[in-house]
């Protein structure tokens, strides 16, 4: 399972809007089948039940095909206001239904949360009935040396879901989660989504702008969320015998990375690209029979490997960065002179 298969599962249901049974309906005349509504309402209190969704639950859907799909799953109505927001009418039965359903379902991908892999330093995972407020047991040492800080995000983007669906106005919607120690059983913090993520994610931001704007050099390690990445040394070779380099000449950069985190990350010479003092991109050189860099590393291990560039020669080139193992945004800038 993906790391963040817990919220792509909350993703999923959203997608198909309300997954509810669909509604038993009479096969008599329209005219019998209001009668019969009418005296449900009476004689039951069964209503329908309204629910609006705003535009920005909807980011990357076919509202279209999320409204036709919705309608097959039992929905009574479902219109596109001019906002981008979608309101759905169901009967208040449907509506009990799917919400049962989605709670089966955010039972089963929190027990899978804490059996998988993916989420190692978390122990356990605790709910109440409205899923508003969490507590997760976890290695707090693991936790606060791990990516597992993640799951923090899973668990408040599927609260907020699944209160919305429930009626609750998006802008009231909170989920607070608390993070308990395994070991101590003593609460050591206390979030609440989606203020917490936003400042923490303003807090990411700050930081990630200002490793950006520095400029290495050769020599240097830069440590980008627990990896060191060191450019060790650059100097012109010359191309294969059979594979001529276009620009003429071949930029070979060795470079190493050391994981100090407890997660296998992956580094690859795609993620760097270099520049010559024109601001122009250069190609990669694949010639050589010693494969450039492309490579998994385990917690605590180190890889070595070479990066190559087909280049004009010049006395200096711009090298940038952009780690896939990031959440984040994060170019690394280096000025690069060959030796």
């Amino acid at each position: 399972m993906k790391k963040l298969s817990f919220l792509l599962l909350v993703m999923a249901m959203f997608a198909v809007s309300a997954c509810s049974s669909q509604e038993d309906t009479s096969k008599a005349s329209a005219e019998s089948e209001e009668t019969e509504e009418q005296s449900v309402e009476v004689d039951k209190g069964l209503l329908n039940v309204e629910l609006t969704i705003p535009a920005s639950m909807f980011e990357g859907e076919d509202i279209d095909q999320v409204i036709a799909e919705a309608k097959e799953d039992g929905v009574k109505e479902a219109t596109k206001n001019d906002d981008g927001s979608v309101t759905y009418k169901m009967s208040k039965s449907a509506h009990k239904e799917m919400m049962q359903e989605f709670a089966v379902s955010m039972k089963e991908s929190l027990d899978e949360m804490v059996t998988s892999e993916d989420f190692v330093s978390i122990k356990a995972v605790d709910h109440n009935k409205s899923f508003d407020k969490f507590t997760l047991t976890v290695d707090q040492e693991a936790y606060e040396n791990s990516f597992d800080g993640f799951g923090i995000f899973a668990l408040g983007m599927s609260g907020m879901f699944y209160q919305v669906y429930d009626g609750k106005d998006m802008e009231s919607a909170k989920v607070t989660i608390s993070l308990v120690d395994e070991a101590t059983q003593e609460e050591f913090d206390t979030l609440v989504y989606p203020d917490d993520m936003e400042e923490a994610t303003s807090e990411t931001e700050e930081v990630s702008s200002e490793v950006s704007s520095e400029v290495y050099t050769v020599g240097d390690t830069v440590n980008i969320e627990g990896m060191e990445l060191t450019i060790n040394s650059a100097s012109f070779t010359s191309p294969a015998e059979y594979s001529e380099a276009a620009n003429g000449t071949v930029l070979t950069v060795d470079v190493s990375l050391k994981n100090t985190n407890d997660e296998q990350v992956f580094i690859d010479n795609t993620e760097f690209a270099i520049y010559d003092a024109e601001g122009i991109k250069m190609d990669d050189y694949y010639g050589y029979d010693d494969m450039a860099l492309s490579d998994s590393v385990n917690s605590g291990k180190q890889v070595n490997g070479k990066l190559y560039f087909d280049v004009t020669e010049q006395d200096t080139y711009e090298m940038i960065y952009t780690p896939s193992f990031s959440w984040e945004s994060v170019e690394i800038t280096f000025d690069i002179t060959p030796q």
